[in-house]
């Protein structure tokens, strides 16, 4: 039994092969040189307001704060890069937050199905 970093890295590094999902990575403007990722997409809701955790929903509304966590092992996430999921959705990197040992979360913008139209896909990639 290792240290507890250890084990804390080997438990990220089992729930992101078994939560992950394949996904191309490129710099906005060029997929062709996509590249083949895995990472793994959170699109929660979050609760907005003046009384925030209150559990009442007083004066609350809802939004979705969409994130995407990478494996530093197979990119640092720029800002303004795309990543493509599947068919119709993409998400453009808006804010790489600072890494955690061995993945890095960053906040991303959802595309519209219109504008992931020619992006790159998964399946595509040999």
């Amino acid at each position: 039994m290792g240290s507890f970093r250890e084990q804390m890295r080997e438990a990220r590094l089992s729930l992101h092969d078994y939560m992950s999902v394949d996904a191309m990575y490129f710099m906005e403007g060029t997929p062709e040189d996509a590249i083949r990722i895995t990472v793994r997409v959170h699109e929660k809701w979050v609760a907005l307001g003046d009384m925030k955790g209150t559990n009442f929903n007083y004066a609350e509304t809802e939004s979705i704060a969409p994130r995407i966590i990478f494996m530093l092992s197979e990119i640092s996430p720029d800002r303004g890069a795309i990543v493509s999921v599947e068919p119709g959705v993409a998400f453009r990197v808006d804010t790489p937050l600072p890494p955690d040992d061995i993945s890095v979360t960053a906040t991303v913008i959802k595309l519209t199905e219109s504008e992931t139209v020619g992006f790159p896909l998964p399946g595509d990639a040999p």
